[in-house]
């Protein structure tokens, strides 16, 4: 009979043992007031909107009246007019539309 042959020991990997950190230094609510103080905000990279068109008009008034003058309009010549006139983000835009031919249909 043949005898078995002898095999290695395998080698298991451990988990990696995390370091401990040094501990952080408190800092003063005086020195965090002061550095606040200093921080700069960047303006936002969206533009400000533009003066209502009428008394008290939102985006979706501005986008229904868009959609009533230019309903043989492509879609994309729409979303366009929504983004520029409305102000409106793309997706907005998208959206915006879908409600208004929503609401168009069931009346």
């Amino acid at each position: 009979m043949a005898t078995p042959k002898a095999t290695k020991p395998v080698a298991r990997k451990t988990a990696p043992v995390a370091k401990k950190r040094a501990p952080s230094k408190v800092v003063p609510k005086a020195v965090i007031s002061a550095k606040a103080a200093r921080v700069m905000v960047k303006p936002s990279s969206q533009k400000a909107l533009p003066p209502k068109t009428k008394e008290g008009a939102s985006k979706a008034d501005i986008a229904r009246d868009i959609y009533s003058k230019m309903k043989s309009a492509s879609r994309q010549e729409i979303l366009k007019a929504f983004m520029e006139q409305a102000r409106l983000s793309k997706a907005g835009a998208s959206t915006y539309l879908a409600n208004i031919k929503k609401q168009a249909a069931q009346k």
